[in-house]
Order: structure tokens, then C-alpha cells, then sequence
């Protein structure tokens, strides 16, 4: 016989909950007869009970443990605590990556210093300083709301500074990420169907980019041409984002700003090359260049 008062395992207390023994008919009580042999009617009812008492409790208690697992995943994400980024130390950090980078220290040179004296201020939060270099064109009203557009002649250091404050800044609440032009159509060319242009437009419309070498690339091309850094651009706007990037002065106009900007107006049409004074601070990159 069963010993009264045993704890029973869930498979026999749900077989024994299913005969509803309360309310036993002479059916039911044929098959609890043929399932339970040395077990009466009463014993099963108290087993039944205890189960349920055991584990009613332990329910209460697990259930409780559950919703408060699902409050705490489902709280806002608490913003991360803004570290104090100072321009002394975002030198040391941007002066540490491009030797890392590039092998050389970066120049001190009047010319060198003035290109990356605004990225600095901008990137710290020093407004009144930023507003007042020198590099920074009058085109643009200067704002942190804007994002960064650097020109200047081939190789006076725009993609390399850029990856090095990129760098500096990967741990930060300001940090970006960087991808070619030229990248960018190769990348739209090699989707293979609808999903994946999805997401390849999700990806470069959201987040916070920096876009290097722009005006440099090709028509993309994949079941029609698309203008693809127009409609980027575009809907980068309309969506507020925050944009950074670097192009190169018109080859006929070297040094020449005006013919410099008008050429996103030849290359992306007249809407993007109105909106640009509005989306960018413009600083124009000075020097030699330093390719051999």
C-alpha cells in the first residue's frame, strides 16, 4: 500500500487529478482501481492535497522569482555615466592611436596642429574654443549639433586623423564608426536579395558614421543604378543623425573651398549640397601633403 502522506512526483499527482476523485463515478473509479490497486479513494485525495500544499508555496515563490527576472531585464537601460573627457587627455590618447596607426608621432607644426584643434574641442565640448579656430569655415554656423566635414588637398592627413580620434574615442559616449564610400557601394552590389538591402539601409542610416573619401565613389549598381551616398545622406538628415566626413577640394580648384562644396551638389544633387551647411561644421584640413 502507499504510504500516506508521501510527497507523489507530478506525473502521478496530475494522473491522480484527472480521475477527479471528489467526484467519482463508478467509471472512474474502475480505472482508479485498475492505475492505483492497493491505493483507496480517500488515501489518493490526501495525496493530492499534500502535493498541492508542498508546491503551491514553492510556485508562489518561483513565480515571484520570475517576474522580478522580467522587471529588471525590461527596465530602461539605465545611460552610461559620461566620462569627464578633457583635451589633455584626448591629445594623449589621439597622440598614443595615430603612432600606433601610422608609425610616426603626429606633427606639432603650426599647420598640423590648427587641422586637429577644432576635433579636439569638438569632441571634449568646449564650444567657445571650437567656435574660434581658425580652420573652422564661416560657411557653416558652428554647433555640436552638427556633425564634422573635413576638406582638404590628397594626403594632408583627413583619413588617418579621423581613424586615430575614432580610435581614441572607441570607450566613450561619443564614439563613431568609419566606412569608405567606395566600401559602401561594393557592400550594396553584394546583396543578394531584399533582406539584406534592408539592412544594409537600416545600418547606414542609424548610428553615428564617419564617411571616408566621399565624392570618390562609383554608381552602385545591383538590378539598377542607385546613387547610393544621395539617398544615405538624404535620409541621415530627415532622420537627424549625426554624420562626420572627409572629401578632397575639386582637382581644377585646389585650396578653393566654394568649388570644393559644389561639388556635392554635381555628384549628389542640389537638395544634399543645401543641406550640407546645415549638417556639417566644415574645417578645412591645410598643409602639404604627406604621401611619398
Amino acid at each position: 500500500m502507499e504510504q500516506i502522506g508521501k510527497t507523489i512526483g507530478r506525473r502521478k499527482y496530475e494522473a491522480l487529478k484527472a480521475l477527479d476523485l471528489e467526484n467519482i463515478t463508478d467509471e472512474t473509479l474502475i480505472a482508479f482501481n485498475l492505475q492505483f490497486k492497493n491505493l483507496t479513494v480517500g488515501e489518493g485525495l490526501k495525496m493530492i492535497k499534500d502535493y498541492e500544499k508542498k508546491f503551491t508555496y514553492a510556485s508562489k515563490e518561483q513565480a515571484k522569482k520570475v517576474a522580478d527576472y522580467f522587471e529588471r531585464i525590461n527596465q530602461p537601460e539605465k545611460p552610461k555615466e559620461k566620462k569627464i573627457l578633457t583635451k589633455e587627455v584626448l591629445w594623449d590618447l589621439f597622440s598614443k592611436k595615430y603612432f600606433d596607426q601610422n608609425g610616426i608621432k603626429y606633427s606639432k607644426e603650426d599647420e598640423s596642429l590648427e587641422n586637429i584643434k577644432p576635433l579636439i574641442y569638438y569632441f571634449v565640448g568646449d564650444y567657445e574654443n571650437f567656435k574660434r579656430c581658425s580652420n573652422l569655415s564661416r560657411l557653416s554656423v558652428p554647433s555640436f549639433s552638427k556633425g564634422l566635414l573635413l576638406i582638404g588637398g590628397y594626403g594632408t592627413g583627413k583619413t588617418s586623423v579621423m581613424k586615430a580620434i575614432q580610435s581614441s574615442l572607441a570607450h566613450s559616449n561619443v564614439s563613431f564608426k568609419t566606412k569608405s564610400t567606395n566600401d559602401i557601394v561594393t557592400e550594396y552590389e553584394g546583396c543578394t536579395d531584399q533582406i539584406q538591402k534592408d539592412e544594409f539601409w537600416r545600418n547606414l542610416t542609424n548610428y553615428t558614421w564617419n564617411f571616408d573619401d566621399m565624392l570618390t565613389e562609383r554608381e552602385a549598381s545591383n538590378y539598377g543604378k542607385v546613387n547610393i551616398m544621395k539617398d544615405v545622406l538624404e535620409i541621415r538628415y530627415d532622420k537627424k543623425n549625426k554624420t562626420y566626413g572627409t572629401c578632397n577640394f575639386n582637382d581644377n580648384y585646389p585650396n578653393d573651398m566654394d568649388h570644393g562644396l559644389m561639388q556635392f551638389g554635381e555628384k549628389y544633387g542640389s537638395r544634399v549640397y543645401d543641406r550640407l551647411f546645415s549638417m556639417f561644421n566644415i574645417i578645412e584640413f591645410k598643409g602639404k601633403s604627406y604621401r611619398k
